[in-house]
């Protein structure tokens, strides 16, 4: 496990609702802006709701 986004948790979407990028990271552990994007998976129905 050395190098890995390890020990960043897994969060519940709903818990990280109006928060930005540099939030979310403190909050799951990732350190770099790179790693919050490479293990988040976005639903494109989620997307579409946030837009109206």
């Amino acid at each position: 496990m050395r190098g890995s986004a390890w020990p960043a948790r897994r969060s519940d979407p709903r818990d990280l609702r109006g928060l930005n990028h540099v939030e979310v990271a403190a909050i799951t552990g990732h350190k770099t802006l790179q790693m919050l994007k490479r293990y988040t998976h976005l639903k494109a129905k989620d997307l579409v709701g946030r837009l109206g």
